[in-house]
């Protein structure tokens, strides 16, 4: 693979990397680098060239102990972002670098900073199709609440109406005058997901993502080297199994066309912290030149 040269989003993505990693294993929190993050490691020996986040799985019991080191993270400069946060907007953690600030999605208020996806895996020993059920179950019910933080202008309503989505209709229309809705359907989510593994067996499955893929957990059991950038890090043994069943013939890039990053993000500023009306305020005085 051709070398490149690391943006500045990549170089603070890496040095917050290795923090990440010594963080984990300073408080024996078991993760696997995962999707693009695990691809690039084999194929890149680090990141994508046109990919700019990372991404790790941790096992739930992990996932949820990581919750409770929120004190013992920040004093390094960085703080996780959950669906304990009001306004938060995805089913899965990130770990935030506290002197940066992003809007990801505008029909989302809601900042983040420079940030390492940490999505929970749970074990369970029961029938692949109903588990693919319960992934289609899961995203349906989270999108219900994403759709009661969004911003649904009069358009957005007009627009679930002519597609025929009278659910999401009535739902966005709700969240408009009910204070409650917000609160009901998080937690039908939360409920759901608390209910869906019987936390058994050799297999498990990332809930809200992955949609249709069953992992087998003794990919996860053992650990082998890798190499990212300049970090030696430890990747799953079973990394082979994994990366084809994402994404088949993983060795080969995509077209140049398509080498390009998924995340399209409304504002960017790598060095501060500023609040989302001080981003309305940049953003407004940037497009008035």
């Amino acid at each position: 693979m051709e070398e490149h040269t690391l943006s500045p989003m990549q170089e603070k993505l890496l040095a917050m990397f290795k923090d990440t990693v010594s963080f984990f294993e300073q408080y024996n929190l078991r993760y696997f680098v995962c999707g693009g993050t695990l691809l690039g490691t084999v194929r890149h020996h680090g990141f994508i060239p046109w990919d700019d986040d990372i991404d790790v799985y941790m096992y739930r019991e992990d996932y949820e102990r990581l919750f409770t080191l929120n004190d013992e993270i920040e004093r390094k400069g960085y703080y996780i972002q959950s669906l304990s946060e009001d306004g938060y907007y995805l089913s899965f953690a990130k770990i935030v670098d506290k002197s940066s600030t992003i809007w990801e999605k505008e029909r989302f208020e809601h900042l983040t900073g420079v940030y390492i996806d940490v999505f929970p895996i749970d074990r369970f020993s029961y029938d692949d199709n109903a588990m693919v059920r319960n992934q289609i179950k899961a995203r349906k019910l989270f999108r219900r609440y994403q759709t009661t933080i969004s911003k649904n202008a009069t358009k957005r309503m007009l627009k679930y109406l002519c597609q025929f989505r009278f659910v999401t209709f009535w739902i966005a229309l709700r969240s408009k005058f009910s204070d409650t809705a917000k609160k009901q359907y998080l937690q039908m989510f939360l409920d759901f997901e608390k209910s869906f593994t019987d936390n058994k067996g050799d297999k498990c499955v990332s809930l809200t993502t992955a949609k249709g893929c069953i992992f087998r957990c003794e990919w996860f059991d053992k650990m082998t080297d890798g190499i990212f950038e300049t970090l030696d890090i430890k990747i799953p043994s079973g990394w082979h199994e994994y990366l084809t069943l994402l994404y088949g013939d993983y060795m080969t890039p995509p077209p140049k066309e398509k080498q390009v990053s998924v995340h399209h993000s409304i504002y960017v500023n790598l060095c501060e912290r500023i609040s989302l009306q001080e981003v309305k305020k940049r953003l407004k005085k940037e497009n008035s030149r």
